[in-house]
C-alpha cells in the first residue's frame, strides 16, 4: 500500500496530480494575496513531482507543522471557515 503526506497549500486543485486529494479546506488564507489554504494528502511516491507542481505556480506547499509556524506568527489570516485544526490534527497526523 502507498504511503501518504499531507501537505498544506493555496495551490488550485487543478494542480494536482498522482491522486493527490483535498483532504479539507482549513479556516485560513493568505494574507498577500487572499487565496484559501487547504490540507491535502500526497502519495509518498509523487511528493517530489507534487510539491515541484505547486511550486511552479508559486504556491506554498509545507508540513503541518510548519504551516502551524505561520499561523502563530500571523502570516496567514483566520477567516472562521473551513475545517477545524484541532479535529484534523486527530485525524491525519
Amino acid at each position: 500500500m502507498t504511503q501518504t503526506i499531507t501537505l498544506v497549500t493555496t495551490a488550485p486543485e487543478t494542480y494536482d496530480g498522482f491522486g493527490t486529494q483535498t483532504v479539507a479546506w482549513l479556516p485560513y488564507r493568505s494574507r498577500l494575496k487572499g487565496e484559501s489554504y487547504r490540507l491535502v494528502s500526497v502519495r509518498s511516491d509523487a511528493i517530489n513531482w507534487q510539491t515541484a507542481r505547486y511550486g511552479g505556480g508559486k504556491y506554498p506547499a509545507m508540513p503541518r507543522d510548519e504551516f502551524d509556524t505561520w499561523v502563530d506568527l500571523g502570516l496567514v489570516e483566520p477567516t472562521g471557515n473551513g475545517a477545524d485544526l484541532e479535529e484534523l490534527t486527530e485525524s491525519v497526523r
